[in-house]
């Protein structure tokens, strides 16, 4: 199952526009996974299921080798858009 899909199966795929994946390191020069999940205006997603789905990302990445620690940053439509135009 790919991390589209894990994201699509927790969050709802009618609440999921986009999921943007960038390996990237940190500070400390360790591999991290940047996801940008970008959510619908109007998607509502409680704390448990967000908590939830930041601990099936980090076995995912694990059963599957991936080295890296999943940074998660949500964001709805209308601010991916002045996100994405300030970087």
């Amino acid at each position: 199952m790919s991390i589209e899909t894990l994201v699509a199966r927790l969050l709802g795929a009618d609440n999921v526009v986009r999921v943007e994946q960038e390996q990237d390191e940190n500070r400390d020069g360790e591999t991290i996974l940047r996801l940008n999940i970008v959510l619908l205006d109007s998607a509502k997603i409680d704390g448990e299921t967000l908590l939830d789905l930041g601990e099936q990302l980090r076995a995912k990445l694990a059963h599957s080798g991936v080295s890296g620690f999943p940074v998660v940053r949500y964001l709805n439509e209308s601010e991916h858009g002045n996100v994405v135009a300030a970087e």
